[in-house]
């Protein structure tokens, strides 16, 4: 059109050629951002899962419960989305590629050239014109991207929403004394209730309102399905993702769209939470039959030698010796410190010892009293642990406080005397949290007892 022509356009006519405009810009942009997109979101489940190994340990209780929801989530949506955004290049490549063959071949495919009458004139009838075909993969691609976009503002919206309750629930839970029990409960709740409420708008507004009119007419049907798609909108507010949502859902399958949607919403968190599980044990695929987590526990496990651990290792506190063979007559065994796990323990069994201390003692760089410190730490730390060499007692008395950077954690370090036995295997066995009795109610999600078999080889330097 002329500029005069858009001159006297009506308004509709002139945002339908700005409209018009606008997408003929939008094609090298779609490629820009799914490619970028694309290499970020398949980076990010091991950039996630790299930072919750090294924080773990450290973590408070609240920010646990917060990085158990989020981080599934998280590779959820990478992986999704990442999968999403590669299928949308392909299409756009193969798109690319059909302008390509239009702008050579104008005429587009020569039938009369090709051999074979029968199957000729069978693929003829089946095989779309290039502009024809260039149109619906152009369509495609669209579709694609804007099911992208609905898809990450989905997960998006989800995560946080499903955080929030976690947070709340967890709250409740500590009120209680039963964090792991109110938790667990939640989770059913919501995950049935949001269900059931799907299917009840469903049954009420698709169903039963457009089978019988006179049905929708009445109040309390309204009201139903009013409080019912409230209820609905927690989890699919329609103005964050309306106008995508119901432009796809109406220009293309409506009642597949809606289940395939619901399918996305459950199944790609389960997934996620899968994946998450097989990154953070040892048996991801689930194939160990024979050999469980609970056999190893009595038997040999990298998380207890330091030569041994590896990057999944570092979420597990647990007791560390330097290595499975040792040639030293002495050797060490780090008694690790986990906030969330001993914390409510020494607030019962160590009220004389502050969890915080001025820091005075260092600027005036008073040694005596930042030993007395240390020390008094280092005997309340004492009382959580009971450690037996080849089943005789070991003395805590002049166990040390230490800081192993190596591992990513503080606790204790006791010297380990192995003179007093003979060469060959040694068993050492650590109990945290000796004599749990002597503790009052506790929150659910504190054990009552750990028990830790680490097998040695002394193998002393003749």
């Amino acid at each position: 059109m002329d500029e005069a022509g858009e001159t006297h356009a009506s308004p509709a006519q002139r945002e339908r050629i700005s409209l018009d405009r606008l997408r003929e810009r939008t094609d090298e942009l779609e490629l820009l951002i799914s490619g970028l997109s694309m290499v970020a979101l398949f980076a990010l489940p091991g950039w996630l899962l790299e930072r919750y190994y090294d924080n773990y340990t450290q973590l408070p209780i609240t920010l646990v419960a917060a990085a158990i929801s989020l981080v599934p989530m998280g590779i959820a949506f990478a992986y999704t989305l990442g999968l999403c955004f590669l299928l949308h290049l392909v299409v756009r490549a193969y798109w690319v590629g059909l302008i390509g063959l239009h702008a050579g071949f104008p005429e587009g495919i020569r039938w009369e050239r090709l051999p074979g009458p029968i199957r000729r004139e069978w693929l003829r009838t089946r095989i779309a014109a290039l502009p024809q075909a260039i149109v619906s993969a152009d369509r495609l691609a669209s579709i694609l991207f804007s099911l992208i976009i609905l898809v990450a503002l989905l997960l998006i919206w989800f995560s946080l929403v499903f955080t929030l309750v976690l947070l709340i629930a967890f709250g409740i839970g500590q009120a209680m004394n039963a964090t792991n029990a109110v938790l667990s409960r939640t989770l059913d709740l919501v995950a049935t209730g949001l269900t059931l409420n799907v299917l009840v708008l469903w049954l009420l507004d698709s169903v039963l309102a457009r089978r019988f009119p006179r049905l929708a007419e009445l109040k309390p049907m309204q009201w139903l399905v009013t409080i019912s798609a409230a209820i609905n909108r927690v989890v699919l507010p329609d103005r964050l993702i309306g106008p995508v949502r119901l432009t796809l859902q109406s220009n293309t399958w409506p009642q597949l769209f809606n289940v395939l949607l619901l399918a996305m919403l459950i199944g790609v968190p389960v997934l996620g939470t899968q994946y998450f599980r097989g990154q953070t044990s040892f048996d991801a695929f689930g194939t160990q039959r024979y050999i469980d987590s609970a056999d190893t526990r009595g038997g040999i496990r990298s998380q207890h030698y330091a030569s041994m651990r590896t990057a999944q290792d570092r979420m597990r506190a647990w007791p560390v010796v330097p290595d499975r063979v040792i040639t030293t007559s002495f050797t060490t065994l780090f008694l690790p410190y986990m906030p969330t796990r001993d914390d409510p323990i020494i607030v019962q069994r160590c009220p004389q010892l502050p969890p915080m201390q001025e820091r005075a003692d260092w600027d005036s760089g008073d040694a005596r009293a930042i030993g007395q410190r240390s020390r008094a730490t280092a005997e309340c730390l004492a009382r959580l642990w009971g450690v037996t060499l080849d089943g005789q007692p070991l003395d805590l008395a002049a166990a040390e406080v230490a800081e192993r950077a190596d591992l990513g954690m503080r606790g204790l370090e006791v010297v380990v005397d192995l003179r007093q036995g003979q060469p060959g295997p040694r068993v050492l066995e650590i109990v945290w949290r000796t004599r749990p009795e002597q503790d009052k109610a506790l929150d659910d999600y504190v054990n009552e007892t750990v028990y830790t078999r680490i097998p040695l080889v002394w193998a002393p330097e003749s």
